[in-house]
């Protein structure tokens, strides 16, 4: 099986290349349901009744993961193909300009024919030209964007540890997704994390695990403060 790579580049996603978009696939999804899983753990909505705290059910993050790692890999994939495919208009159009400049326009003016049509339709190329190079460049930044998206998560992960994790069973968090990575018994809304993009969905799981982190300190300082309080009743 293909190793797992810290920084992957687009032809580790692409498979007329030899890439594994698949496993990489997995291994986010991975990475990001064991990333909210831990944050729910700590946090899960604490609720106070009476002196004691008791944490509501944690909110399943495998829903969000699984859409989140698919829909990565597929936008850094759909770009990929719509920068491939402006590439190729564009480089067959460069390839006209220049066999009709050199073979009809050059000998033409030179033997002192009319070249105005064959200039007009020069013109309308390099126009075209133009639009195409922008487009290309201006895909090839959000493909990257993206690729550098899945680096960031990859490149804090333990690798080993994912991959001996999809060695054993595979990958659990999209075995059981229904089309988009969503599983019927996952809860929540389908369609609040399908709306999202795959930037919000990252930063969802980002800020519920600095929410956590929140949650559980707040917590430990009130339960520290109510012992102060008791202690101090008592003396």
């Amino acid at each position: 099986m293909e190793e797992l790579k810290k920084k992957i580049e687009i032809n580790d996603l692409r498979v007329d290349k030899g890439g594994h978009p698949e496993l990489y696939r997995r291994a986010l999804s991975i990475i990001l349901d064991t990333s909210s899983s831990s944050s729910a753990s700590v946090s899960s909505s604490l609720e106070k009744e009476g002196d004691s705290f008791t944490a509501s059910a944690p909110a399943t993050a495998t829903a969000t993961s699984a859409a989140t790692s698919s829909s990565l890999i597929d936008e850094a994939l759909t770009l990929d193909t719509q920068r491939r495919s402006a590439l190729t208009t564009l480089e067959g159009l460069r390839s006209q300009s220049s066999t009709l400049q050199k073979t009809v326009i050059a000998p033409k003016k030179k033997a002192g024919g009319d070249v105005t049509q064959e200039v007009a339709q020069l013109k309308e190329w390099k126009i075209q030209i133009a639009k195409l190079s922008k487009e290309v460049k201006d895909v090839e930044a959000k493909r990257d964007a993206s690729l550098r998206q899945m680096n960031e998560v990859l490149g804090n992960a333990n690798l080993e540890e994912i991959m001996e994790k999809i060695r054993n069973n595979g990958g659990s968090s999209s075995n059981n997704a229904n089309g988009n990575g969503l599983t019927k018994e996952d809860g929540g809304s389908n369609d609040d994390v399908i709306a999202q993009t795959p930037k919000q969905q990252l930063s969802t799981v980002t800020s519920t695990t600095s929410n956590a982190k929140s949650a559980s300190e707040s917590s430990t300082k009130d339960n520290s403060a109510t012992a102060t309080t008791a202690t101090t009743t008592t003396t």
